[in-house]
């Protein structure tokens, strides 16, 4: 399969390579050319797939991704929590000047708590995130699972990924997912999904285990709803915020 590709996602090949040296199953990239502003790379044809993914394939391929904490490249923006703090004001900045007075109010208003919604941004799983990690970002074919488009791949919370797997602009559905057929991913936490699972950056730890929120913690605000609800606010902005140019 042969996949061209304009900047910003010239670096896809490098992200493949990077995910795939830490045991991530993604596609092969055969043979890439890049040139200033452009990628066009060979890869293996997965074929068409077996199946859509369900809730469950979502949360064990995110497991599995965020587990190479230690992948990382220097082509890869890193949102670590002074970067997550700062991007209501770039959003506010940018739409400013369209003349788009409501969305300016509302990034202003996240600004205001934007540095405390960031606590804990570097907690796990902290590494290498997809960024647009959608059912259509996971292929599961008759020789198994693959997830593709890593073009936008950062380093960053793994919260985010999992706040983007239903959209970021509809509901989360916090339900537990089962698994649909045989053809999975690697084994994880059997009540994961990427709603009921998901982490909260302050406590770092997936709600789907079982593990509640250190003793003494902190809540995120005294009218705080379900965890896998709650944890879907913030991270939902700060993925719309990183598409920001």
């Amino acid at each position: 399969m042969l996949k061209y590709a304009g900047a910003p996602f010239d670096h896809e090949h490098q992200s493949l390579r990077l995910a795939r040296s830490h045991g991530i199953p993604v596609p092969r990239v055969l043979a890439a050319r890049t040139g200033p502003g452009w990628l066009a790379m060979l890869m293996d044809d997965l074929g068409d797939p077996a199946r859509e993914p369900a809730d469950i394939d979502g949360a064990r391929a995110a497991a599995v991704l965020h587990q190479a904490r230690g992948a990382a490249g220097t082509w890869m923006a890193r949102v670590d929590a002074a970067a997550l703090a700062a991007m209501p004001d770039r959003i506010a900045a940018r739409l400013r000047p369209l003349g788009l007075d409501e969305p300016v109010a509302l990034a202003r208003a996240l600004a205001a708590v934007a540095a405390e919604r960031s606590e804990g941004t570097g907690l796990p799983p902290y590494g290498l995130c997809h960024s647009e990690f959608h059912p259509t970002s996971l292929h599961i074919g008759v020789h198994g699972w693959h997830l593709l488009d890593l073009a936008r791949a950062f380093t960053g919370p793994g919260l985010l990924d999992l706040a983007s797997w239903h959209g970021t602009t509809s509901h989360p559905d916090p339900a537990p997912a089962a698994p649909s057929s045989p053809t999975s991913a690697p084994e994880a936490p059997a009540r994961l999904s990427p709603a009921a699972a998901a982490w909260t950056p302050r406590h770092g730890r997936w709600a789907g285990t079982g593990s509640g929120p250190p003793t003494g913690s902190p809540s995120r605000s005294a009218s705080a709803g379900p965890q896998e609800q709650n944890a879907h606010g913030p991270p939902r902005s700060w993925h719309c915020a990183a598409r920001t140019p």
